[in-house]
């Protein structure tokens, strides 16, 4: 069986600048981001995440492949390098709305046979975690367009 995750959140800022912020990878949070290897144009890059405990303690360890569609505003991801699942992808999409960007974060994945849970629990886990990274983006664009908006 697999499981699907649909999260979204608006950000009170314009589409083009939750983009760039949001995709600076570089500036992303070291300790959850390990491991960042880039293409030469920026477009395409792999990591390594450590999520953070779950309600039980667990933390999951696992490698993503994130590819940056900028003309359309979509990133398409892959998680691998996880035994526990038998595949899982994700896309995020940036919309402008009335209010700021939606970013929507769209998930499926199912889990290997063996793994430590079930999807329907994986897929609460995911979604917590989902909507924490919304949340930390929000911040972070919130942050950046404050900074650039205050006088030197």
């Amino acid at each position: 069986m697999a499981a699907h995750v649909d999260v979204e959140v608006v950000v009170p800022a314009p589409l083009d600048e939750v983009w760039r912020v949001t995709n600076e990878h570089e500036r992303w949070e070291a300790r959850r981001h390990r491991s960042m290897v880039a293409d030469e144009d920026g477009l395409r890059f792999s990591f390594e995440v450590t999520s953070p405990p779950d309600p039980n303690g667990r933390t999951w360890t696992y490698r993503v492949e994130r590819c940056l569609y900028p003309e359309q505003h979509m990133v398409y991801a892959r998680r691998w390098a996880n035994p526990e699942f038998r595949y899982s992808v994700a896309w995020w999409l940036y919309d402008a709305v009335e209010g700021g960007t939606r970013i929507r974060s769209v998930q499926d994945f199912e889990m290997a046979d063996g793994a430590s849970v079930a999807d329907a629990e994986m897929e609460r886990i995911i979604a917590r975690g989902t909507r924490g990274a919304l949340e930390r983006m929000v911040a972070r664009v919130t942050g950046a367009t404050t900074e650039a908006s205050s006088p030197a």
